[in-house]
């Protein structure tokens, strides 16, 4: 939160903070719980096909999690006594 706190105009004072919810990764669980379960679940090796497509589906969860995580982790939600900030990206930001 430093570039908020950097931003604050003389007197003004942070009211509420706020973040992303954990749901916002609910996609990558449900891709890696799933494909997960569809690996687990091969015991012969005529079903070798869906081992590899199962652990391509794995991987690419993974890095959409690591691209969710990013959005995350750079986003940040101030409301002030003067104004609300919203800063999203490593760049982007909002002032209302």
């Amino acid at each position: 939160m430093s570039y908020i706190v950097d931003s604050l105009l003389p007197d003004e004072k942070i009211v509420h903070s706020a973040h992303y919810h954990w749901i916002v990764f609910i996609n990558e669980i449900i891709m890696a719980t799933t494909s997960f379960v569809a690996f687990m679940s091969v015991d012969s090796r005529n079903e070798a096909i869906v081992s590899v497509i199962s652990i391509g589906v794995m991987g690419i969860s993974m890095l959409m999690g690591m691209i969710t995580y990013a959005k995350v982790a750079t986003a940040e939600f101030v409301v002030t006594n003067r104004r609300v900030i919203i800063k999203t990206g490593w760049i982007s930001c909002l002032f209302a």
